[in-house]
């Protein structure tokens, strides 16, 4: 619990240092973020606006990923519909096969 609320702490102060390099209203401050540095802390390098090639891979396997639950979406739908449908002669063959039980 206690990795919970340090983890929340350095998210908090990572968000309101993107803010301040954003020029957006934030209570992270050039003393603060000095001193953060100072004692190790590692801030978030400013935002890029360049896309790297990092996040250009991230975004083709998170397409090939939901293009692959689709497909896989669609066949089970196939598979469940193919289940529920029975020919009608399957149907007769079970009828009589429970007749035959019954009457036995």
């Amino acid at each position: 619990r206690d990795w919970t609320t340090l983890g929340n702490w350095v998210d908090t102060q990572r968000t309101n240092y993107r803010a301040l390099m954003k020029d957006q209203p934030s209570p992270m401050t050039l003393e603060r973020k000095q001193l953060l540095e100072d004692i190790g802390f590692h801030l978030p390098l400013p935002p890029s606006t360049k896309t790297t090639k990092t996040s250009t891979e991230k975004k083709q396997k998170q397409k090939a990923r939901t293009t692959s639950q689709k497909k896989s979406k669609s066949i089970t739908q196939r598979q469940d519909t193919d289940r529920m449908t029975v020919p009608a002669a399957a149907a007769d063959t079970d009828t009589d096969a429970e007749k035959t039980i019954q009457s036995t």
